[in-house]
């Protein structure tokens, strides 16, 4: 089913962003994001549907931005956890921290400054900036792709720790 309406959403585009339409599916897709837990890998085809219908109603997504954002920190902050504890985790934990980096990176896409306060309020930052100290050159990509998102989108939440962002890319 996450498939079809990720594709859906790929192929209407903004034609998705329908009240009716969205009054019915973001509930259900919400409801089904609280059911897994943050390891089942069930999750990840939800992850990239939620990619494709985020980038698809754009601002729409607003009521729901902040619980999927949260949860996608959560996540990452689990996958660093796991990840420091033992490196062997990150082969198991790649594909979470890879399908959580792009859905925050899509709500930043779509909400720009509205996406602000929910980034404020996190510690979206501090957990990249951890992330550096892993020695895998696929995190660091990811990471400095993230940087560039917030400096892009949401300058103003990352311009004080850009500067040391800069220097670890040194």
């Amino acid at each position: 089913m996450f498939d079809c309406v990720g594709s859906i959403a790929q192929a209407v585009g903004e034609g998705l962003n329908n009240n009716e339409i969205l009054g019915t599916l973001l509930p259900l897709l919400n409801k089904k994001w609280e059911q897994f837990s943050d390891n089942d890998r069930s999750l990840l085809t939800l992850f990239e549907c939620f990619e494709s219908v985020v980038f698809a109603i754009k601002e729409a997504i607003e009521p729901y931005a902040k619980n999927i954002f949260d949860r996608c920190v959560k996540i990452l902050t689990n996958v660093l956890t796991n990840i420091k504890n033992d490196y062997e985790n990150l082969f198991v934990e790649t594909d979470f921290y890879i399908r959580s980096m792009d859905l925050i990176s899509s709500i930043f896409t779509s909400l720009n400054q509205k996406a602000e306060p929910i980034v404020m309020q996190s510690n979206l930052i501090v957990v990249l900036r951890e992330f550096l100290d892993i020695r895998d050159l696929c995190i660091k990509q990811y990471v400095f792709a993230m940087v560039g998102d917030l400096q892009k989108h949401l300058g103003a939440c990352i311009k004080d720790k850009l500067p040391e962002f800069i220097t670890c890319a040194i």
